[in-house]
């Protein structure tokens, strides 16, 4: 049943909490969610998910004002 498969998953998907004896489920859990967290973040849905734009250069527009007034430097 669905109760008893999540009953499995939390048993073996929180390795701080996870008894001795679950240890080798646990290990196969947290690679199985590693994988997969990793072959979709990698993929182009999962790169707009993060929002990742790539190497992009930065506008520079100099030394803020605010700085520049609090070294004193502001008519330099």
């Amino acid at each position: 049943s669905s109760s008893q498969q999540l009953e499995m998953v939390d048993e073996i998907a929180y390795p701080k909490k996870a008894k001795p004896g679950m240890q080798q489920g646990v290990a196969f859990f947290s690679l199985m969610r590693n994988l997969t967290a990793s072959g979709f973040y990698t993929t182009e849905i999962g790169i707009k998910d993060l929002g990742f734009v790539g190497n992009v250069p930065n506008v520079w527009d100099g030394v803020p004002a605010d700085v520049l007034k609090q070294y004193g430097m502001e008519n330099v």
